[in-house]
C-alpha cells in the first residue's frame, strides 16, 4: 500500500483554500468562481500528463520558422503582462507551485499514474478552493 504525502496535501489544501477565500472576496460572479475552478482543473491536468507528451506538442507546434516567430512574440507578450501584474500573478504561481509539489510527492511515492495524480490533485484543490470561497461566504453574511 503507498502512502500519501499529506504534509504536501494538506499545503495544496490550505493554498487553494486561501485562493477561494480571495476570490470571494474580491469577486461575487459566479462565471468567474467556475473560470477559477477549471484553471485549478487545467493546471492539474498539466502537472499530470506525461512530460513526453508535453513535449511532443510542443516539438510539434515549433517546427517551423513563422511558428516560432510567433511564439516568440506571444511569449514576450506574456512576460510583459506577467512583469505589470506581478502582484496577481504571484497568487498563481503559489497555487501552481504547491501543485507541482504534491505531483513531485506523488511520484516519489511511487503514483505514476497519471489520471491517478490527477484525481488527487484535482480534488485536493477544488476541495480547498470550494472551501474557501464558502467560508468567506458564510462568515460574510453573518
Amino acid at each position: 500500500m503507498q502512502k500519501l504525502p499529506w504534509i504536501s496535501i494538506m499545503l495544496l489544501l490550505l493554498t487553494h483554500g486561501v485562493f477561494g477565500w480571495l476570490v470571494s472576496a474580491d469577486y461575487t460572479s459566479w462565471l468567474l468562481w467556475l473560470i477559477s475552478a477549471v484553471f485549478i482543473l487545467l493546471v492539474a491536468f498539466v502537472l499530470a500528463s506525461p512530460v513526453k507528451l508535453s513535449g511532443n506538442l510542443v516539438a510539434s507546434w515549433i517546427k517551423s520558422d513563422n511558428r516560432a516567430s510567433i511564439t516568440t512574440i506571444i511569449g514576450s507578450f506574456l512576460a510583459v503582462l506577467i512583469l505589470c501584474w506581478i502582484h496577481i500573478f504571484i497568487r498563481f504561481l503559489v497555487l501552481i507551485s504547491a501543485m507541482a509539489l504534491v505531483r513531485l510527492d506523488l511520484q516519489a511515492e511511487n503514483y505514476n499514474n497519471g489520471w491517478l495524480a490527477f484525481g488527487i490533485l484535482a480534488i485536493v484543490s477544488l476541495s480547498g478552493f470550494f472551501i474557501g470561497l464558502m467560508t468567506h461566504q458564510l462568515l460574510s453574511m453573518g
